[in-house]
């Protein structure tokens, strides 16, 4: 196991986002692979409906429900984005 500064463990974050609308099939795989890699990886997963992710999955995850933006907050986040990108040298 790789270790870093002051001997903590070095973990690979991973995002998944729409993980709900994998077949069965995948997720199945999915919850392989977190069983298999969970010494050395943290995955986070996003779904629209966590009913759609099987319960082997959830039952493996911490689930954090994150309310819809207000209008005004994605009217911000747009804002910041567009000023972000037109700082940007390419």
């Amino acid at each position: 196991m790789k270790t870093g500064l002051h001997g903590c463990v070095l973990l690979t974050v991973v995002l998944l986002t729409e993980v709900d609308r994998l077949t069965k099939d995948a997720q199945h795989a999915l919850r392989r692979t977190m069983e298999k890699y969970c010494t050395t990886c943290r995955l986070i997963l996003c779904c629209n409906s966590s009913t759609r992710v099987i319960p082997a999955i959830r039952s493996r995850c911490l689930a954090v429900r994150v309310a819809a933006p207000t209008q005004d907050e994605v009217e911000l986040f747009k804002d910041l984005s567009v000023d972000f990108l037109n700082s940007v040298n390419f």
